[in-house]
């Protein structure tokens, strides 16, 4: 399993508005979530490739860079976003 350098800031966003309950330090927490799963770097590809999704894309760059991610690493993405999930392309798990 791997997820983006970007998730790791919305990690911490979410802990700090308490929809994931802290064990211990911000940091603490976020190293027990990522504990075994590989963190993808934010490269100039990926960075690049955020901004080339269709126009009725979120403009959250956040998920850009997700999503971004995931189509320059070829894995599928796992999400609930309505929106996310009719993008061709990508490959959504949910």
């Amino acid at each position: 399993m791997a997820i983006s350098a970007a998730t790791l800031l919305e990690l911490a966003q979410m802990i700090e508005r308490g929809k994931i309950i802290p064990r211990g330090t911000v940091e603490a927490t976020i190293e027990l979530l990522i504990e075994g799963i590989i963190i993808k770097p934010i490269t100039p590809l990926i960075a690049s490739l955020a901004f080339q999704f269709p126009v009725d894309f979120p403009r959250n760059p956040m998920a850009r860079l997700i999503a971004a991610t995931a189509r320059a690493e070829a894995l599928p993405l796992v999400t609930a976003d309505a929106h996310i999930q009719k993008c061709p392309l990508l490959r959504v798990v949910w």
